[in-house]
């Protein structure tokens, strides 16, 4: 069991980065996404030769949650959202521990269709 979603409002109002991206690779509990669409924020991005540098690839690192091995009441994971090619709406913060962006909240991140 884990606590209430957050409604939009408030997802919007603790996220550093809202975007729609679609997801390229994951390994190591992070996951490199393509930036389609920023909703909010300005992203950090990952560098990442010729084609970030002509302003055709603009990715940033999100760090996931796992499903944990013994749940206990208020875990929760986001790893099924990160698999490559999902395309996803993140609401994201800035994590300077991890040196990359995590979801705000265990709601904080949709699969597109």
């Amino acid at each position: 069991m884990v606590a209430a979603p957050l409604p939009d409002d408030e997802l919007q109002s603790r996220a550093d980065l809202v975007v729609e991206a679609r997801v390229l690779s994951r390994n190591g509990h992070r996951a490199t996404i393509n930036v389609k669409r920023v909703v909010k924020g300005s992203p950090r991005w990952q560098p990442g030769g010729w084609l970030h540098w002509l302003g055709l690839r603009r990715t940033v690192l999100v760090r996931y949650e796992s499903q944990p091995i013994n749940p206990v009441l208020g875990d929760w994971w986001n790893e099924d959202a990160f698999i490559p090619g999902n395309r996803v709406r993140a609401h994201l913060f800035w994590d300077d521990a991890a040196q990359c962006y995590a979801a705000v909240w265990w709601n904080g991140v949709d699969v597109l269709y």
